[in-house]
Formats: C-alpha cells, sequence, structure tokens
C-alpha cells in the first residue's frame, strides 16, 4: 500500500496483466486474446523499437515546440500526437536499423567462444 490506494491498484493491475501475458499456457487450453493481439507483427515492431522511442520522443517533441509546429486545443493535441508519433517512429526505426541492430550483432551469442572487441581495439588503426 502507498499513501495512494489507486496506486496499489494499478500495481495491482499491471501485475496481473503482466501474469496473463507471460505465464506459459497448458497444453491444449487457448491462448488469451490479449496474448494473441501482443504476438501481432505491428505490435512486435513497435515493442523492438520502443527503447529508440523513449529516448526520442521529448526531444522531438522540444524540437516541434521550439520550431512553432505545436497547435493550441484538443485538436492540436491529436495533431500533436500523430505527428510527434510520425517523426518518432521514423527515427526510432532508423535508430534500430542503423545503431541498435549493428550493436546486437557485434555482441556475439552464450556459448560463442569469439569475445566482443574492446573500446580500444575498435579504434586502434
Amino acid at each position: 500500500m502507498t499513501y495512494l490506494p489507486q496506486n496499489t491498484a494499478v500495481a495491482l493491475a499491471a501485475a496481473l496483466l503482466v501474469a496473463v501475458v507471460s505465464f506459459p499456457v497448458a497444453d491444449g487450453a487457448r491462448v488469451p486474446r490479449l496474448q494473441r493481439v501482443l504476438e501481432l507483427r505491428p505490435l512486435i515492431a513497435i515493442g523492438i523499437v520502443s527503447y529508440s522511442m523513449f529516448l526520442w520522443h521529448q526531444p522531438v517533441i522540444h524540437w516541434l515546440a521550439g520550431h512553432g509546429l505545436m497547435l493550441q486545443g484538443v485538436r492540436g493535441l491529436a495533431a500533436n500526437t500523430a505527428i510527434t508519433a510520425v517523426v518518432v517512429g521514423a527515427l526510432s526505426a532508423l535508430t534500430y536499423r542503423f545503431v541498435e541492430r549493428p550493436a546486437l550483432r557485434r555482441k556475439g551469442r552464450p556459448g560463442d567462444d569469439r569475445t566482443p572487441l574492446s573500446a580500444a581495439q575498435t579504434m586502434a588503426p
């Protein structure tokens, strides 16, 4: 319990959601609908680039606001959300493609005899 009962309720709801999604389904049982929805390709793609989205969204919002590209009012909120989603989505996809994925390839696999290069080795002439 926290000082706000709704915090406890939200934490409990989040824990139940994680339990429904992450615990394995018994053999022969139907996979829960939520789990099937979360396995859709567009949602998987969003999950893959989600860290880049987290890193990009605030700088993009500040840049858009600094250049007068944010709108006011309720319609502005919808437009700002759409514009930010498109820009952040594009930047996140590019960041994943050209930064994260190449870094993950260099990382190596468990049981792989190769060791990753150190920073000094990669900068050596």
